[in-house]
């Protein structure tokens, strides 16, 4: 009957559209693994970089404070030999 070609249409445009609607859903998800993996390494990176840059500075600062210590250490030095 007509009722049932129509119900058959509508079940299998129905099926269409679910399968359809998956197939988006895993496309959108395997994109949502890429950018968050690419987020994650973004993130790694930048960790890394900050990682990096503290140590420099870290080695910097560890220089000018062993500088100054030499430095007021022949202050020291000078002044104990001026006094004699």
């Amino acid at each position: 009957s007509k009722t049932e070609v129509k119900l058959n249409c509508l079940r299998e445009d129905w099926l269409a559209r679910v399968e359809e609607l998956r197939s988006n859903k895993s496309i959108e998800l395997s994109e949502k693994d890429v950018l968050e993996e690419s987020l994650a390494s973004t993130l790694t990176q930048e960790q890394q970089d900050a990682e990096r840059e503290l140590k420099e500075s870290k080695g910097s600062f560890d220089a000018e404070m062993s500088a100054l210590s030499d430095e007021k250490n022949d202050l020291n030095q000078q002044r104990l030999t001026q006094k004699k």
